[in-house]
């Protein structure tokens, strides 16, 4: 008996510590997750490992408070940054106020900001991971979609890609093939999820940013 309460409380502290890890923390110039700095940014340029993700929040949550004769309510919006001088984890600034008087009683709707440094796993999903060089994506760069299944992998070269590459559906089917003809000239076909060319057509890479 000992020995499995003692193995419950490894399991206990080892997930409060998975979940601390896991957690996101914004610095003014850099981000930390599992011990590690990234989205390093140095006069405007970004340089090192770097993250791209998503904030899966609704961001708002409302409040309310009573007193004598006296109801607030309250909208409060999430706004993940990093934390100014003299600010901590959960700061609120009231934005906008408005109350009115009804029947003797006060009753006011703010609408305040609440500032948040650190987002917990729960809420942000990973949806690019790779490197910068001197502001630009350089070497192997990998984009997933929210759940984390893979959506495409390039490998890029003073910012643009370097080899042909292949654009997949959440499903994991090909949704488009991106095929390097020359220095200037792309192909890109778009497939069915079946897998039949329903068309392809010869780009420069100009013309097709928002794919890569």
């Amino acid at each position: 008996m000992r020995q499995l309460i003692t193995i419950l409380i490894i399991l206990f502290f080892s997930n409060i510590c998975k979940s601390q890890n896991d957690t996101l923390y914004i610095e003014e110039n850099y981000l930390i997750l599992n011990g590690k700095k990234w989205n390093q940014i140095e006069n405007n340029i970004k340089n090192g490992m770097w993250l791209e993700y998503e904030i899966d929040d609704p961001n708002i949550t409302f409040g309310s408070g009573s007193g004598d004769n006296f109801h607030v309510y309250e909208l409060i919006k999430a706004e993940y940054r990093s934390l100014k001088p003299n600010e901590y984890y959960g700061i609120k600034y009231t934005i906008s106020s408005k109350c009115d008087t009804v029947n003797e009683v006060i009753r006011c709707r703010e609408h305040s900001i609440e500032i948040k440094n650190k987002i917990p796993s729960r809420l942000y999903s990973i949806v690019g991971k790779g490197k910068y060089d001197n502001h630009k994506k350089e070497n192997l760069w990998t984009y997933f979609y929210p759940d984390n299944v893979v959506k495409k992998v390039i490998f890029y070269v003073n910012g643009l890609p370097f080899n042909s590459f292949n654009i997949y559906r959440n499903d994991k089917s090909i949704l488009m093939k991106i095929k390097k003809i020359n220095e200037t000239e792309w192909e890109i076909c778009k497939y069915s999820e079946s897998g039949d060319i329903l068309d392809c057509e010869i780009n420069s890479i100009e013309e097709f940013k928002e794919l890569f």
